[in-house]
């Protein structure tokens, strides 16, 4: 009979993953048949650091020939650094639990969706009937979804207000 046997072998860089993970092969040997069977388990997963917008600007300021520019991307990386790091603070209540939450989020999806299918039927009808005004229904379900995707908006900018335009959604 063979015991529960575990051997570690070396890390292995998988060339499919993020630089930064490490994957660990173990074999093992099973005691009722003796096969050995290859696990993997991830440690150190982590995405890699990703060089910031005002990193990126401040780099090329000081790779600028002329002062005037050197100056306007000095600046503009540290206004990029500023805004960068700017946290929205956790937004609270019910119209905040409202947008946040997973039926919301599958209405707004769902209505995109249903959006883009209606584009299609649309496109199709205005093809096959070139020169003619679309019918009233069409006109009416734009204006709906103009009026869903306004409304939406405007719940958005009350609960994140100005952060709206900055946050990571």
């Amino acid at each position: 009979s063979h015991g529960h046997q575990q051997r570690k072998r070396p890390s292995v860089t998988n060339p499919m993953m993020s630089s930064a993970a490490l994957v660990m092969l173990s074999e093992h040997e099973t005691d009722t048949t003796g096969d050995t069977k290859a696990v993997f388990t991830l440690t150190g997963l982590s995405a890699p650091k990703r060089e910031s917008l005002a990193d990126k600007v401040s780099s090329r300021s000081k790779s600028a020939n002329w002062p005037p520019v050197q100056r306007l991307l000095a600046s503009m990386a540290a206004v990029l650094s500023y805004a960068e790091s700017i946290k929205e603070p956790e937004r609270k209540g019910r119209l905040a639990a409202v947008i946040g939450s997973v039926n919301f989020k599958c209405l707004v999806v769902s209505c995109i969706g249903c959006n883009a299918l209606f584009i299609m039927y649309t496109t199709d009808y205005e093809m096959r009937n070139l020169g003619s005004k679309p019918t009233d229904l069409i006109l009416n379900v734009e204006l709906g979804f103009v009026i869903f995707y306004l409304v939406e908006l405007l719940l958005q900018l009350a609960v994140h207000r100005l952060y709206f335009f900055g946050n990571a959604e």
